[in-house]
């Protein structure tokens, strides 16, 4: 038959992350839990080969997975702010621009955090921020990680 009414108005967002670091997981987590009711998320983890499907065809090499997050809008939203890079079935979103998309896919008060965040903060001030976190994500998930267990063991 055809789509239903749910499918037609829902939005899917593919989202590709480093699926080996907890900063990254937990975020896809907070994600998942604060998303709108509307919109239908699939985490794909960049060291799968599902990742390697979903990039094929796109001007992003694999490698890229590694240092960035990547979000796939494949039914963008009427009066999307900005369209960083199109393509004939939807958008890609890369870096800063990826995580502050991702929060105004959530509810209240993310999304309009993030929305303020991206239309007042200049591109490059917020991928120089982006590219410390992610340089040192590894470092900031095992401070996190260390510092929650000994909360827990007080």
């Amino acid at each position: 038959m055809g789509e239903s009414r749910e499918d037609r108005d829902s939005e899917k967002i593919v989202v590709i992350s480093d699926g080996n670091c907890a900063m990254c997981s937990a975020s896809m987590r907070l994600l998942q839990r604060w998303k709108r009711p509307a919109i239908a998320v699939e985490l794909v983890s960049s060291h799968s080969e599902l990742a390697v499907m979903k990039l094929t065809g796109s001007a992003f090499d694999v490698s890229l997975c590694e240092e960035t997050i990547i979000v796939y809008q494949e039914r963008p939203v009427m009066g999307d702010i900005t369209s960083p890079s199109s393509s004939p079935l939807g958008i890609w979103y890369t870096h800063s621009d990826a995580v502050l998309f991702l929060g105004c896919c959530c509810r209240w008060p993310i999304r309009i955090i993030a929305w303020s965040l991206w239309v007042l903060v200049p591109l490059f001030i917020r991928d120089f921020f982006y590219c410390i976190i992610a340089r040192q994500r590894y470092f900031i998930s095992t401070v996190c990680q260390r510092e929650i267990g000994r909360a827990s063991c007080r």
